[in-house]
């Protein structure tokens, strides 16, 4: 959750100091995948057991969860695509790749 969004006037705030999550995880050399709104409403859907992005669409907090979905899906097809042959756990023997 990057920041929150006043329902009442439209200010948005960080909800947390210190230094900023893109910049981190360029200085770590990690994929950066986005920022999240904060909205209340996904905790209470969560609550529910309610997709929040089936109830929500529409909202800035679902199109950035939509958003960074589809950047984790494409780490994980990268990923897929370039992981080198590991062992199998002990006993099982030959070669897999990883998430296969």
């Amino acid at each position: 959750m990057a920041a929150y969004r006043c329902a009442h006037c439209g200010h948005e705030d960080r909800l947390f100091q210190g230094p900023d999550s893109a910049g981190m995880a360029q200085e770590m050399g990690v994929t950066f995948l986005g920022r999240v709104p904060f909205d209340p409403r996904l905790a209470a859907e969560a609550d529910r057991g309610v997709p929040y992005i089936q109830q929500e669409p529409g909202t800035p907090c679902a199109t950035a969860l939509r958003a960074v979905g589809a950047a984790l899906r494409s780490c994980v097809e990268v990923g897929r695509r370039r992981a080198p042959a590991v062992r199998e756990a002990e006993g099982h023997g030959g070669e897999r790749r990883i998430g296969e």
